[in-house]
């Protein structure tokens, strides 16, 4: 589309936004190159890989940009934008008072260079609570939107080419809530009380079956606070997933955590560790001098490769659906009647409106971190079909 316009009308300006920098490198850019290479090469002056503008021959540009909310909460970087349109990738990841702005933005040029195009923004995104709802789809519902706004409806199997055996793994692989609303377009749909974990079940996630196995990697994950100390211990293969044990000490420092791991049996497996990407900062460590994972390495002493912790935290909203996927779908995902505190946060542990975790009970959210870090780090590809 944005091609389209940016060829018909010369020295048009457009911007596609998504959440993050990260997210951007890999949606939004590589879809731009799969069509650069099937021919719009030919009308491109260059790409500049620093700034991620495209440059066309007859003088539009595109422009891709990260919204990075959490660097740039003023939002500058969309305050001095001379553009004609924007598009918004997944605009529910996104803040309102982004789409505000930019909306604002689109009137800024057209009217500088003749034979431009009416101000347009386009937005994509999966049903979802939050402000998006509120304003687009709740909007329409009521026959409220403005004139010059539509909402079109559209869902995956409007799409000619996704296979039925694509609709059928989604169906397997996922929550039913998620299916309503990833597949049937369902925004009425609710989560459980707005819990973290609507998909767990005491009967079905909770089992005496969890205990370990000997002879099987142990896999470790942290969460660092200030008090308590946390951290939930896995085992798995292709057939299940068994969380054995947790640790939780108040009052602790990394190393009392790392002395109780020694005497554990299954510290005579080989063992990974993933947990909270803070851990690789220094500042966090007990020590001037060691980041949080140095000091695991030393003291459990594993070799620095079986430190599997990624350098950024998964998102509260893309971990939640991953965690309820497995807890629902996976035939043996149980978690041992002893965890008492990861089985407690599971229950109690809520959402914002912003799919954030909320963090205001300070007994809660310790243990399940640590659940969500593992299923990140050695379960991501669970739902790898979610979003075809």
């Amino acid at each position: 589309m944005f091609h389209s316009l940016a060829m018909k009308h010369e020295g048009s300006k457009w911007v596609m936004i998504r959440k993050s920098l990260p997210t951007l490198k890999k949606t939004l850019i590589p879809s731009f190159f799969k069509l650069y290479h099937m021919g719009i090469n030919h009308y491109i002056e260059k790409f500049n890989n620093q700034d991620y503008i495209v440059y066309y021959k007859n003088g539009s540009q595109i422009m891709f940009m990260a919204e990075s909310y959490d660097t740039d909460k003023e939002l500058n970087r969309f305050r001095g934008l001379e553009i004609n349109g924007a598009g918004f990738d997944e605009i529910n990841e996104c803040q309102e008072d982004t789409f505000n702005v930019v909306n604002s933005r689109v009137f800024s040029y057209s009217h500088l260079i003749p034979n431009q195009p009416k101000p347009l923004i386009l937005a994509t995104c999966n049903p979802s609570t939050g402000w998006v709802k509120e304003l687009f789809y709740d909007r329409w519902k009521d026959n409220t939107l403005p004139s010059n706004w539509a909402y079109i409806p559209s869902k995956i199997t409007d799409n000619p080419y996704i296979p039925e055996s694509a609709i059928e793994e989604l169906k397997a692989t996922t929550t039913s809530l998620i299916f309503e609303r990833m597949v049937n377009g369902d925004w009425e749909v609710r989560e459980n009380e707005n819990l973290f974990a609507y998909a767990f079940e005491p009967t079905r996630n909770v089992s005496n079956e969890a205990v370990y196995q000997e002879g099987l990697p142990v896999y470790l994950s942290f969460d660092f606070n200030v008090n308590p100390a946390t951290c939930a211990v896995f085992q798995h293969t292709h057939d299940f997933i068994y969380q054995i044990d947790e640790i939780r000490l108040k009052d602790s420092s990394i190393y009392s955590v790392t002395d109780l791991i020694k005497t554990k049996d299954y510290f005579k497996s080989q063992i990974y560790v993933t947990g909270d990407a803070s851990g690789w900062a220094r500042e966090k460590s007990t020590s001037a001098l060691d980041s949080m994972y140095s000091i695991i390495k030393r003291e459990l002493n594993i070799p620095i490769t079986a430190i599997k912790t990624p350098r950024a935290n998964p998102s509260h909203k893309k971990s939640r659906e991953l965690y309820n996927s497995i807890f629902e779908k996976h035939i043996k995902c149980y978690i041992h009647p002893k965890c008492i505190y990861s089985i407690k946060d599971n229950l109690n542990v809520k959402v914002l409106e912003d799919n954030s975790i909320d963090k205001s009970d300070s007994k809660l959210t310790h243990n399940l971190d640590c659940q969500r870090y593992y299923y990140s780090t050695f379960h991501y590809n669970f739902t790898k079909s979610l979003h075809l």
